[in-house]
């Protein structure tokens, strides 16, 4: 989910946790193969965006998928209305 900037300055990199449960819940987007601008996704999953966490790169064997832009700008749809400010 982090930028290109941050990733190449930082030793984390900022991801959002995916399940394969499809059950609709708030703060998460569906994703199948055709959410995808390359890699492969076997089943069709969740991006959870209310779950952000921070993995060291060392850890990442390899990136699996890249989302299609759309899908991408969901996601941070997804996590800018969990984070707005309600008065």
């Amino acid at each position: 989910m982090s930028n290109n900037v941050y990733n190449k300055s930082h030793q984390d990199v900022v991801v959002c946790a995916i399940t394969p449960n499809v059950k609709q819940t708030t703060y998460s987007v569906l994703i199948d193969q055709k959410s995808l601008s390359n890699g492969n996704l076997p089943i069709k999953s969740r991006i959870k965006a209310d779950k952000v966490m921070q993995i060291e790169k060392s850890l990442i064997l390899k990136p699996f998928a890249k989302l299609k832009d759309e899908v991408f700008d969901g996601l941070i749809s997804e996590i800018d209305k969990l984070i707005e400010r309600k008065s």
